[in-house]
């Protein structure tokens, strides 16, 4: 297993590359390629602000999604679900107003 921020299994398909590549979970850095690709710069602040991976040298790593004052990153499997955002509660359950059965 490569050391975590390492590239592992590149692959082509006609006109797309992909790279996946694994970071610590407790501190997930890896060095941002917005420099050399700048369609990438709004993929990882979409990263960063969903699941909390910072890209080192990123002009710009702030939330593109969540609000500025937003706690925490929500696709991460730790992520705790605020049950009030400003005075707004939350809710995990939603129900329909004429639900057909």
């Amino acid at each position: 297993r490569p050391p975590a921020g390492r590239p592992t299994d590149p692959w082509t398909c006609d006109h797309c590359f992909a790279v996946r590549v694994e970071v610590d979970r407790d501190s997930p850095h890896i060095p941002s390629v917005a420099d050399v690709w700048p369609a990438a710069d709004w993929h990882e602040r979409e990263a960063y602000d969903l699941m909390g991976i910072v890209f080192d040298g990123h002009p710009d790593l702030t939330r593109i999604l969540c609000p500025d004052d937003w706690a925490g990153h929500p696709l991460r499997k730790d992520y705790e679900f605020p049950m009030e955002y400003h005075g707004i509660p939350g809710t995990t359950e939603y129900e329909l107003p004429n639900p057909r059965h």
